[in-house]
């Protein structure tokens, strides 16, 4: 049965929910300082709340979005790296508004597993077992790199236009290079323009397919949509219209890493790629800005919670790093924006909010109480929810602080937490030979992570306070497992 619909709303709200790959948080027109158009967003932002310090529960696709999806940090579904498929014993917000009586479509891509890779002969039957996740309808497209044999309906329409073959020889040309850590920086990503129609630009025919869902969307149901662009992830090749209209910046604002400076050839790759990195941004921009106009001609904008997000961000040069994966504010902080149904009044929040927080939100909106809707009685500490909804900022009924500190993981690697002021780093990979190496930094006076203040006396204090946290965040959320054959569940959440 599906529960009671707070407020005024005579049933719950459609929501939407639209995630971009690797977006950095500051890389949205709203945001102070930005160089980087984003005009739908910004529409968005004028009738919903900006969160500037959102930061992902782990900066690397699979996890975050399974912690999106399940609501839970990555080490508690055992996916703290890109590697294994998600569970399907776990339990998804999207069961849940299934059980609510939602109708629940994606769009674009998913990436809850890594092992389990579709064939072309096997893709529809690997559909149906995503839809076990909790989806009523999947239009599965995922080639942003084009590399490998994994198929999508993406490749179905390259195939059926005769350009499969050429886009796989520009994958491979723009995008095996990149992730060769130890490549120079101003060879790594080549960059390119998309050499094949622009109508077969992944983004376009994301944003396109997500448009014409939403206008035969029937309404007689409370629908989620979810929409998932592959940009603007790497390899940087952005459409030619996009880069024609995207001005080339000469900003030497590089954060360069202690001890090796960026030579003038890497600063000239790097700007080339922050050039092309905003022009497809505004792709996915002018995409979501067509789907706000579809929800305001079919007179559904007042009854759609609409959220715009990213799993996570992108170093772009910044510390002489690419893509993601490190604890710097530009791979852990994601853009977040979420427009209420109803409450048309622009807010900002700079309090710390994390990914799952919005997992909360979607189904306090939704009327869904989360810890009952998302456990679970065969897995023990199921019940263990770190989300905490963001109704209230949303909708202006509250200025307290949804939480004191953000919590993040990366590729069992290295364990942050982040305060208002503090961020600390605690690099785990070197636990079994030796004692963790940490990073403590002062995001005010050191807003660009440079200056470690782990060994100074006068941090002792602040350095004991995140150590605590860090531990009471894993002592609190451990990993979920079966449990035993008519065992009792354990003891109450805490």
């Amino acid at each position: 049965m599906r529960p009671a619909a707070k407020g005024k709303m005579k049933r719950p709200p459609n929501i939407v929910v639209i995630m971009a790959d690797q977006w950095r948080a500051d890389h949205l027109g709203v945001t102070p300082g930005s160089r980087c158009p984003t005009p739908s967003l910004d529409r968005l932002a004028a009738r919903g709340c900006l969160f500037t310090r959102a930061v992902t529960p782990n900066p690397v696709c699979q996890p975050a979005r399974a912690a999106f999806l399940t609501g839970r940090y990555p080490h508690q579904v055992n996916l703290t790296c890109q590697n294994g498929d998600l569970r399907s014993d776990v339990r998804t917000f999207l069961q849940a508004l299934q059980d609510a009586g939602y109708h629940t479509v994606s769009c674009g891509k998913l990436h809850y597993w890594h092992t389990s890779r579709p064939t072309k002969d096997g893709l529809a039957g690997f559909l149906e077992e995503q839809k076990k996740y909790g989806f009523d309808e999947i239009a599965y497209y995922d080639y942003r790199e084009l590399k490998g044999s994994t198929w999508c309906q993406g490749k179905d329409l390259l195939e059926a236009a005769g350009l499969l073959e050429q886009g796989l020889a520009h994958g491979r040309s723009v995008g095996v290079a990149g992730y060769d850590r130890q490549a120079p920086i101003a060879t790594r990503w080549p960059g390119a323009v998309w050499p094949l129609p622009e109508e077969l630009y992944l983004d376009n025919v994301v944003g396109a397919k997500a448009e014409q869902i939403l206008r035969r969307m029937p309404t007689d149901a409370p629908f989620y949509l979810q929409v998932t662009f592959g940009g603007p992830h790497a390899p940087y090749d952005p459409p030619a219209s996009h880069l024609a209209a995207t001005p080339y910046l000469e900003e030497d604002d590089f954060i360069e890493p202690d001890g090796h400076p960026l030579s003038p050839a890497d600063k000239k790759a790097l700007g080339a790629n922050r050039q092309r990195y905003r022009a497809m941004i505004a792709c996915l921009d002018a995409w979501i800005g067509r789907m706000l106009d579809v929800l305001e001609v079919r007179g559904l904008t007042a009854d759609t919670l609409v959220a715009f997000t990213s799993d996570h961000g992108e170093m772009l040069g910044d510390h002489g790093l690419y893509n993601k994966q490190m604890p710097y504010k530009e791979s852990t902080r994601i853009p977040m924006i979420v427009a209420w149904p109803g409450r048309p009044t622009a807010r900002r929040h700079d309090g710390m909010v994390e990914l799952t927080d919005l997992t909360a939100t979607l189904l306090d909106a939704a009327g869904i109480e989360q810890a009952g809707a998302l456990n679970s009685s065969i897995l023990s500490f199921h019940g263990r929810l770190p989300g905490r909804s963001l109704r209230g900022v949303v909708t202006g009924a509250s200025e307290a602080p949804v939480r004191d500190f953000a919590f993040s993981v990366g590729d069992g690697v290295w364990i942050m937490v982040e305060s208002s002021r503090w961020k600390l780093v605690r690099w785990t990979r070197d636990a079994v030979a030796a004692a963790p190496r940490e990073e403590l930094f002062d995001l005010v006076a050191d807003p660009a992570e440079l200056v470690n203040r782990a060994g100074d006396p006068a941090c002792r204090t602040i350095l004991m306070e995140h150590r605590e946290r860090m531990l009471r965040v894993l002592e609190s959320t451990p990993p979920a497992q079966m449990m035993a054959l008519g065992a009792d569940p354990p003891g109450p959440s805490p």
